[in-house]
């Protein structure tokens, strides 16, 4: 009797309930219902909110790149203007030494616009971005290649352990020298891309160029340019010393001798025990430079 008095909405609402008691008996129906729930939609129409993973907190937000006026004081973002708007002065540097002589250039200009760049801010930004966005590393490096960390400190308080909420920290020495190789490594190799390994402006150029002053890292392409360029030197020198009519025999090392012409010399030499105004067999040095002159006189270069 009661089922006639029901309005529409009691009706739905009773006949949701039967579908939920029928759907809690069904195994079958239990799992789509929860695959549904996963995507924040149940079978029956219901919107239930999503369950998504605590994202770590943010670092302090980085300095801007700025520099000072160094007649008037004033800074400005250096993204932004170059120019003083006070006094018109251009933004103004140290000029590259060409012979390497820094001081002279110092001496005769002392002041300068000075800039200041937040490298520690913009590396625990950099290691908080990738972590966001879970960018590993370039081709085989599956590293983030930070060296700022999420960490979390625990204190006892009233008999209890409490945990303090995480911050960002830097690594220790040795391990912030160990990423920095392995950063190194991957801007040598060029296998990075710059718009997500890069903490600041230019890093990669940087990094290569100080690994090629401090020797620790030499281009492919330089070494094989090298490596022709010496190729085309022997080559060059040894059509120049080569002389028509003589028997030269052609080896792998850089210089060749005239190998028939040594040894009748040397034969001959012991023999008479001739002693030659140019010099004597005895006088040459066994990894000494040596030919034997069309008149079998011996000489060296």
């Amino acid at each position: 009797m009661l089922n006639n008095y029901l309005t529409p909405n009691a009706a739905l609402v009773q006949d949701n309930t039967t579908n939920h008691a029928a759907a809690s008996s069904d195994p079958s129906v239990c799992r789509s219902t929860q695959s549904a729930g996963q995507e924040g939609l149940l079978g029956d129409g219901i919107i239930t909110p999503a369950i998504t993973q605590p994202q770590p907190p943010a670092p302090r937000t980085p300095y801007i790149w700025s520099w000072v006026c160094h007649q008037c004081g004033s800074a400005y973002p250096l993204a932004c203007i170059r120019r003083c708007l006070h006094c018109s002065h251009q933004y103004c540097t140290v000029p590259a030494a060409e012979n390497g002589d820094s001081k002279n250039l110092l001496r005769g200009k002392r002041r300068i616009c000075t800039t200041e760049f937040d490298y520690n801010g913009w590396a625990a930004w950099g290691a908080y971005r990738r972590s966001r966005t879970c960018a590993p590393g370039a081709g085989d490096y599956d590293d983030t290649f930070a060296t700022w960390e999420l960490t979390t400190k625990s204190r006892r308080r009233y008999g209890r352990s409490i945990q303090s909420p995480p911050v960002w920290q830097r690594l220790a020495k040795e391990k912030r020298e160990q990423v920095s190789r392995r950063k190194e490594m991957m801007y040598v190799q060029g296998r990075h891309n710059c718009s997500v390994h890069c903490d600041f402006p230019s890093e990669c150029l940087h990094t290569v160029h100080t690994a090629l002053v401090e020797g620790r890292a030499f281009p492919a392409r330089e070494r094989e340019s090298s490596s022709s360029q010496l190729q085309d030197e022997q080559q060059e020198y040894l059509e120049e010393e080569r002389s028509p009519g003589l028997n030269w025999k052609a080896t792998d090392e850089l210089y060749q001798q005239p190998v028939d012409e040594i040894s009748a010399a040397s034969e001959s030499s012991n023999d008479s025990d001739a002693d030659y105004s140019e010099g004597s067999d005895s006088d040459l040095d066994e990894h000494e430079e040596c030919r034997v002159d069309t008149d079998g006189s011996w000489f060296r270069r």
